[in-house]
């Protein structure tokens, strides 16, 4: 998890110690599916324990509605993380990626 990028491992662990980050299912999903060890795995359901949740109500089948009125398909978003984009929205969160397009995408509609 956050393996090789130490500034945001560090920024993010202050964040979650403080309960500032909320935790997706989708997002949760992704880093068990990914997880290299049990160790890792174990962190990851502890923080899952830990961190607030985000109602997630019919947010993939909204996401679907997101992605149509955004176009988000053909920008090559997901609709996982048309989901993602769509619950940080609705929570008035910040979204955190190291991925550049979606970063832009993300900029465009928050601004």
């Amino acid at each position: 998890m956050l393996r090789g990028n130490e500034a945001i491992s560090e920024a993010m662990q202050i964040l979650i110690e403080k309960k500032q980050v909320i935790a997706l299912q989708t997002v949760f999903a992704e880093l068990m599916q990914g997880a290299k060890t049990t160790q890792e795995m174990n962190l990851i359901m502890n923080y899952w324990q830990y961190l607030e949740k985000v109602d997630e109500t019919n947010i993939v089948f909204e996401a679907g509605k997101f992605s149509f009125e955004h176009k988000l398909v053909t920008q090559g978003v997901n609709l996982i993380d048309a989901a993602i984009m769509l619950a940080a929205l609705k929570s008035k969160a910040q979204l955190w990626t190291l991925d550049k397009k979606l970063e832009k995408i993300w900029q465009k509609l928050v601004c």
